[in-house]
């Protein structure tokens, strides 16, 4: 992911320009007394850190997922051992490489003025929705329902049901545990607005 990144990173400027106009103009609405190249600075040093981290997720969520992987199909009695389905964590997360690829091939594609951020690149709900008049929330709640988020989830329920040796019932019941987990923060955000 973080080659993927470094690589893609001009093609996807436009989606992070409008991210980050996005992003300014909801802190100016927050924060009255903020101006506005106060709420562009803040921008700005995010966008400088965004590379480092996406190299730290990319080396401690498959382990952070894995290990949470582990424990639920311990819930259905799982047989498998913890590196294995760390491996599985970690095989899962390719097809978020693939979206990466996908995102930076429409961002390279579509007229700038058509982006107005990451969902108008996703292959996610999200995309059908108008950034501008749905909350921040919303968005990102149906940008869990994304076709590469629902296939990494589909992947670790494979996974857990071969190497846990698990019925495809009880595999299909953690990757859905496994969403929701995964859509936990997502949710609080959607019920602050």
């Amino acid at each position: 992911t973080p080659v993927l990144y470094f690589a893609t990173q001009s093609l996807m400027a436009p989606v992070f320009d409008a991210e980050t106009a996005r992003q300014v103009q909801a802190a100016l609405a927050k924060n009255p007394q903020m101006t506005q190249e106060q709420a562009q600075r803040g921008m700005e040093i995010g966008r400088r850190f965004a590379g480092v981290g996406i190299i730290l997720a990319t080396l401690i969520l498959p382990l952070l997922i894995g290990v949470v992987l582990w424990l639920v199909g311990k819930l259905f009695s799982s047989a498998a051992m913890l590196g294995a389905v760390v491996m599985v964590a970690v095989f899962s997360y390719y097809p978020r490489l693939l979206a990466w690829i996908v995102m930076a091939v429409q961002a390279a594609v579509l007229p700038p003025e058509r982006i107005r951020g990451v969902s108008d690149v996703s292959l996610s709900l999200a995309r059908f929705a108008n950034p501008d008049h749905t909350s921040a929330g919303m968005m990102a709640l149906l940008g869990r329902f994304d076709l590469f988020i629902i296939w990494s989830t589909v992947l670790l329920g494979l996974g857990l049901k071969i190497k846990g040796k698990l019925t495809t019932g009880q595999a299909a019941a953690a990757a859905v545990i496994m969403f929701l987990l995964g859509s936990f923060p997502v949710l609080l955000a959607f019920a602050r607005g």
